[in-house]
């Protein structure tokens, strides 16, 4: 019975399974009661018979209900626990490898070598032989239309997707070798989305707390975030609410920039952190970011062409293949580019 209201479950909802039952118990009651009834007449059922035959008729319909109603319940819990043993069973990411020297990277350098990505090894691959060399402290702009695959290429280098063709290199030394956790440390990412989480200010710019206050300050001061935790009843030790919801999107952004500051990583990957916010906003942000990472490797991951406008390079993604790179100057003289028909199509995100 449970594998048959399981079927129904997944191709119906709750409202319509208990419609069915109570069908199927007014069926039942009229049966029944056509039956006591006809047994009244030809074979001399009492009256009282044929009324406890419906009095129990009509206490099963509603048993049936409640029985229904706890095993779609049941069932709703089961999926769940099915769910979380597929999420058990799957096979982890390998974090083993050859710890590096403290110092790595270094420079920043960063080479992709006919490099093949996938999701997974039943997927089609979301990048085709890509094979660039981005230099030390360049800032790098990442675009193409949606599913171009500009994510997908910034993912390998943090080994979210399945590299299983070519390698990437980092200041000379291939990123598969090394532990995963001590590579996702060692690169910085600035998301769309500002991420804070619920604690201390100091926790959110140095959540290891290898920091000075004298260090956190001068970053808060260089972010021209400051004054505003200066103005905080605590100072370092305001509480920040969950997700940072006692500061603006701007200020949660201002935070991820101080936080991959403190960090000191030579490789920075900015998925457009400047396109949840207003104009205004998006300037300082920019102006900021400029500062901050003067001499950092910077790779932007592009929904605003604005944003790369200025870039020492670009590259541009189409069906998972690298099909134009080089300065933006340069790419806007090809008239039948990728990069000059995205620049021509929209003004805004892409």
């Amino acid at each position: 019975m449970r594998g048959i209201l399981s079927k129904c479950l997944r191709k119906t909802d709750n409202d319509t399974l208990l419609d069915i039952s109570d069908f199927l118990s007014t069926a039942l009651l009229l049966v029944v009661s056509f039956t006591a009834l006809l047994a009244a007449i030809f074979f001399g059922l009492s009256g009282s018979d044929v009324g406890l035959l419906v009095s129990y008729t009509f206490r099963t319909s509603l048993c049936t209900k409640l029985l229904i109603r706890a095993t779609v319940k049941f069932d709703q819990a089961m999926i769940a626990m099915e769910r979380t043993k597929e999420f058990i069973d799957l096979p982890t990411e390998r974090y083993e490898g050859i710890d590096p020297e403290k110092s790595w990277p270094k420079y920043g350098q960063i080479s992709f070598e006919r490099i093949w990505a996938r999701y997974d090894s039943t997927l089609e691959p979301v990048l085709k032989d890509i094979t660039i060399e981005l230099k030390p402290g360049k800032k790098v702009g990442v675009c193409g239309r949606t599913g171009s695959g500009k994510s997908s290429m910034m993912l390998s280098l943090l080994r979210c997707v399945d590299v299983y063709k070519g390698s990437i290199l980092v200041d000379g030394l291939d990123i598969s070798k090394v532990p995963l956790r001590t590579l996702r440390t060692r690169i910085s990412v600035i998301p769309q989305d500002p991420t804070l989480f619920r604690g201390k200010v100091r926790y959110n710019l140095d959540p290891d707390g290898l920091k000075s206050d004298i260090d956190l300050w001068e970053t808060l001061d260089m972010v021209r975030m400051k004054d505003a935790v200066e103005q905080m009843e605590k100072g370092l030790e305001e509480e920040i609410y969950e997700g940072g919801g006692n500061l603006s999107v701007g200020q949660r952004q201002l935070f991820c920039i101080a936080r991959a500051y403190l960090r000191d990583s030579k490789i920075v990957i900015m998925d457009e952190a400047t396109s949840s916010v207003d104009f205004e906003t998006d300037q300082l942000l920019q102006a900021v970011m400029k500062k901050v990472f003067k001499h950092k490797t910077i790779i932007t991951i592009a929904h605003r062409i604005s944003t790369i406008m200025d870039a020492d390079l670009v590259l541009v993604m189409e069906d998972g293949l690298l099909v134009e790179y080089g300065h933006p100057a340069e790419l806007l003289l090809l008239k039948e580019g990728v990069f000059s028909s995205l620049v021509n199509a929209t003004a805004g995100p892409f």
